[in-house]
């Protein structure tokens, strides 16, 4: 079996630290994933603390630590993973370009950089270097969040009447994941109201209201001030059903009508249908469809368009917040 050497930049939780939350069951970090596909070879680790990237070649069995990326040069990746701190990723994304042996495949966890202007840089540097950029929205590569995509596509639950997001921890952090959904689930929408900034996060990074329109229903983007639990629970009500998600897209259920005749508020009017959790496979699905890229060229659930799209909403939704 043909195998691909990655390395990765970066240390931390996303890389490979949330495993020892033990209340999470299922593959949430990149060396879990790349390691259980069993088709890449983990060789280097790279993080600014030596010790620490020293202890997660340990933990993960990768061939050399190093605290900085000239080790980068010495060695062929076809992929290189970005899971540094956010701040950072505009840096690191040019330095790769740079080096001596350009992989051929690069993963940045999201979001990619810090504004739309360095986002746009930083794609078009990697087209012109014939480097694939992909960036982790890894909700594209859960299994039922791509059904349900297909079935608002496909009309199955109907019109869209109306919803919200309830987010928090900042528009860059945790919106751009809604609005990457959004993205998902409509061909287009257009922002026409935003509210005042909440500094519940970072001071660089405010969580913002918004209210969006998707062919003539609006979705409300609500902001709840809480720093202490990531929020993001969704409610779409279409013409046919009502789509919800508690947990944001951890898990999703449907609700329709036992009998449309009968107005009634009480729970029995509702039949409820829920999915499959798939969520705790989404990683190790990127890593796999990562694989296939590598070695038949399939195609990806999510690249750097997808990224840049999220950017511009973010961009219009800070330029008009009050």
């Amino acid at each position: 079996m043909e195998k691909f050497n990655y390395s990765i930049i970066g240390c931390g939780k996303i890389a490979g630290g949330y495993e020892e939350l033990k209340v999470l069951n299922g593959i949430y970090t990149h060396a879990n994933a790349f390691s259980k596909t069993k088709k890449f070879i983990n060789l280097i680790c790279i993080d600014n603390n030596y010790k620490k990237a020293v202890n997660f070649k340990n933990k993960w069995k990768f061939k050399y630590a190093s605290n900085n990326m000239e080790l980068l040069n010495k060695f062929y990746n076809e992929l290189i993973i970005v899971s540094s701190d956010t701040s950072s990723h505009f840096k690191v994304l040019i330095n790769i370009t740079k080096l001596k042996k350009k992989p051929r495949i690069v993963l940045c966890e999201k979001p990619a950089t810090i504004n739309y202007k360095q986002c746009k840089f930083i794609v078009d540097l990697y087209k012109k270097k014939k480097i694939h950029l992909v960036v982790n929205f890894h909700r594209r590569w859960d299994k039922t969040t791509q059904e349900i995509s297909k079935k608002i596509h496909g009309h199955f639950f109907g019109n869209l009447q109306g919803g919200y997001f309830i987010y928090n921890k900042g528009l860059l952090n945790t919106g751009s994941h809604a609005i990457d959904l959004l993205n998902l689930f409509f061909k287009k929408f257009k922002i026409v109201n935003v509210g005042q900034r909440i500094y519940d996060y970072n001071k660089k990074d405010p969580t913002i209201p918004f209210v969006v329109n998707v062919d003539g229903a609006n979705i409300n983007f609500i902001c709840m001030k809480e720093n202490l639990v990531n929020m993001m629970e969704i409610k779409l009500i279409f013409s046919k059903k009502i789509l919800e998600s508690n947990d944001g897209g951890i898990s999703w259920h449907l609700k329709s009508n036992k009998n449309k005749n009968i107005l009634n508020y009480d729970k029995s009017f509702y039949k409820y249908d829920f999915y499959k959790k798939t969520y705790n496979r989404t990683f190790f699905n990127m890593a796999k469809d990562i694989y296939y890229n590598l070695k038949k060229g399939k195609k990806l659930s999510c690249d750097s368009k997808n990224a840049l799209e999220v950017h511009k909403q973010i961009k219009k939704i800070s330029l008009n917040a009050k």
